[in-house]
């Protein structure tokens, strides 16, 4: 898979021509709009076959605790379903909340965080690292991060607990924007760790629709090709 988006290189305007060559409507949102739209969709049963990962674990694993903490609310609101903890708060407060969750008596199968404050840096700012306010995002966020690592290494049990932590990005930047076909945009990183995962770069491009099949690889969870997921797990395939 070349990027997280479709195929490789289409225009705006190849996608247009597909989709009416085929009696489909074709109609240019915003960014804003396009994402609202999505989740409104999702939300009203209107896109059907992709039901949210934690879905797909409860049907294996009824028991599972499942929690999602985010800065951009429609993501709780309008596409998760079935999780057993949900909240929301600026990217510090998806921080300590994850962190007290963490310290607490629960203990959560998967934790999914979203983090915009970066993204909202590159938008006022600029994407890039010449860019000194957006590097002092990354710095702020990286900080975050390490409250949420902190917090997991100090429960109780960690010693016995086996962790993986992913950690990636939706998109990539340009100037201000993004959801071109600017390899700036269209290129992301995936990081994982955890006991399996040896310190190393891979030369692969693995896009975000690796996410869902490396955590059920994680917990044990086949995956059903029915399911129609594009991805195997990341670090497969001699990748």
């Amino acid at each position: 898979m070349n990027s997280p988006f479709w195929g490789p290189e289409y225009a705006e305007e190849e996608y247009e021509a597909a989709l009416k060559a085929a009696g489909l409507p074709f109609k240019k949102l915003s960014e804003e709009d396009l994402l609202e739209r999505t989740a409104s969709l999702l939300a009203d049963g209107k896109i059907v076959g992709y039901p949210h990962f934690f879905t797909r674990i409860k049907e294996r694993h009824p028991d599972c605790y499942l929690a999602s903490i985010v800065n951009w609310k429609p993501i709780n609101e309008k596409i998760l379903t079935d999780a057993d903890y949900a909240d929301s708060g600026d990217d510090a407060a998806v921080a300590q909340k994850c962190a007290a969750l963490l310290l607490g008596d629960r203990n959560p199968a998967v934790l999914f965080l979203q983090f915009d404050e970066l993204d909202g840096a590159g938008h006022a700012n600029g994407y890039g690292p010449e860019i000194p306010e957006y590097l002092a995002a990354i710095e702020k966020l990286d900080g975050q991060v390490g409250t949420v690592l902190n917090a997991m290494r100090k429960r109780p049990n960690f010693a016995r607990e086996d962790w993986l932590v992913l950690v990636t990005a939706d998109h990539g930047g340009f100037k201000k924007g993004h959801g071109g076909q600017t390899p700036e945009e269209r290129t992301v990183f995936l990081i994982a760790n955890g006991d399996g995962y040896a310190r190393r770069v891979v030369d692969a491009e693995w896009g975000i629709v690796a996410i869902p099949p490396t955590v059920f690889r994680h917990l044990g969870i086949a995956v059903d090709p029915a399911w129609g997921w594009e991805s195997a797990a990341f670090g497969t395939e001699g990748k």
